[in-house]
């Protein structure tokens, strides 16, 4: 899905799902050295017929009815995590999961017009500018949410309801968060595996692809083509300039640097010809299942603790999130112990 579209499909759940402060989400971060990895084409997730059996209204809040098709946007949303994840959960689950969510957002914007915590004109503003800038041209902006069924009006309404709950939950669950220094040393000294770093390497590559199953002819081109290029780089060429001229991996526009890498994060031919390096050397042509590569090691970090003095902001701020979350749970208990909540699947 191209960003500005999944810009959209963030905008049509504003206003029905609000992110979950009191779980520690852990976002997947990229791999060093992806492209040398193969994955699968992630497949569209059925978010539709699970549903298909369940009526139009699907809660009450208060009297306001939740349609659902509000539950089939958190759905989708849910279930795509889900998958990302691999946490197993079943359709019943995810759809009992997204019912909740809808209900926590439904609560917290009433709660926001109780209230009555209204957004500024100018951070609405800034708010809508800065989604059209994530499109090329405004008619790509108009014609991408015309295709999605959302209006401009309504892309407003949900960012003063996101704005409202931004502004509301900051007040009642993220003020005043305070995390000692001592309690930053206990997690650290009680968690020490969290620290624990594997000896890892960075190196950079300048790639000469060669499809699966190709022909003779594909490969021995593929093979005078790195030929020429370790020749360059012999007569003194520089490896970064050559790899944004010549490689055909992702990272070539960056000169080649795949960043630093653990045993098992590469392919083994290429992680076998790394290892073989010192730093500063350059391989000679290394055959994988992706073509031919030139490898040059730029980095050797041995495993071991990591300072605490390098983790404390990062346990800081797990610290503080892990507050919230907990501020949140109590504070989105209470609201909901006052609201009439009909659930009707």
């Amino acid at each position: 899905m191209k960003s500005s579209e999944k810009t959209i499909v963030k905008l049509m759940l504003l206003a029905v799902m609000l992110p979950l402060l009191a779980v520690a989400c852990k976002s997947k971060e990229p791999v060093v050295g992806e492209e040398l990895s193969k994955e699968p084409a992630a497949s569209s997730v059925e978010a539709v017929s699970p549903l298909k059996a369940l009526p139009e209204v699907i809660a009450r809040v208060n009297g306001v009815e939740l349609k659902k098709t509000d539950l089939e946007r958190v759905y989708e949303a849910v279930a795509a995590q889900s998958k990302m994840t691999g946490d197993g959960k079943s359709d019943t689950e995810i759809i009992n999961f997204a019912l909740g969510e809808l209900i926590d957002a439904e609560v917290l914007k009433q709660e926001t017009e109780k209230k009555n915590i209204v957004p500024s004109a100018e951070e609405i503003d800034k708010e809508i500018e800065n989604i059209k800038s994530q499109f090329p041209d405004i008619e790509t902006f108009e014609k991408t949410i015309a295709e999605k069924g959302v209006t401009i009006e309504k892309i407003r309404e949900n960012i003063v309801t996101q704005l409202a709950m931004r502004d509301m939950l900051a007040k009642e669950v993220e003020t005043d968060i305070t995390i000692a220094k001592s309690e930053i040393e206990k997690f650290y000294n009680d968690n020490p595996t969290y620290f624990q770093t594997q000896e890892s390497m960075k190196a950079s590559h300048i790639l000469i692809k060669v499809e699966e199953g190709a022909d003779e002819k594909a490969v021995t081109e593929a093979r005078k083509k790195i030929d020429a290029i370790l020749k360059e780089l012999k007569a003194g060429g520089d490896f970064a300039e050559i790899a944004k001229k010549s490689s055909e991996g992702p990272s070539g526009p960056n000169g080649g640097d795949l960043g630093y890498f653990g045993s098992g994060q590469m392919v083994k031919p290429f992680e076998d010809a790394a290892l073989a390096l010192n730093v500063g050397e350059v391989s000679a042509a290394v055959k994988t299942q992706f073509g031919f590569h030139v490898i040059k090691l730029t980095d050797k970090k041995d495993g071991g603790i990591t300072p605490l003095n390098e983790v404390s902001e990062s346990i800081e701020i797990y610290l503080k999130r892990a507050e919230s979350g907990k501020r949140y749970a109590k504070f989105i208990e209470r609201i909901r112990s006052t609201a009439n909540i009909e659930k009707l699947i």
